[in-house]
């Protein structure tokens, strides 16, 4: 479960290629389902850690939970970045760490919600 975690906050962080300059928070609404059935995935929990952000060069940098990763993100491509090897990496620091995160509860039909604040870097 923490590999998918890491792996929804990689997709937060790249969605801040285009950011939206109006709004400084938003939130993010995960449906569970199985890829075969269609049902609703109960019970658990989504957890999200903002990896990344973008600086003002519109390079991503680590944010100060995951400064000390020893792969140099702001180099990689959106490609490199979405892995699995690169979200198992993440997943095993998260794991070694005490790292602060947004946590929900998933829901009986499979929903999950959070609210999230913009952060300048």
């Amino acid at each position: 479960m923490s590999q998918l975690a890491v792996l929804f906050s990689l997709f937060l962080a790249l969605t801040a290629v285009n950011p939206v300059q109006a709004a400084d928070t938003g939130s993010l609404t995960v449906q569970m389902r199985d890829q075969e059935t269609g049902k609703a995935i109960s019970g658990g929990n989504l957890v999200v850690y903002q990896v990344a952000k973008l600086d003002s060069a519109k390079k991503f940098q680590y944010t100060s939970d995951f400064a000390k990763m020893s792969q140099d993100i702001a180099g990689m491509s959106q490609n490199e970045i979405m892995t699995v090897d690169f979200a198992r990496s993440l997943a095993n620091y998260v794991s070694s760490k005490s790292l602060s995160a947004q946590m929900a509860e998933i829901s009986s039909s499979g929903d999950a919600s959070i609210s999230l604040e913009s952060n300048a870097v």
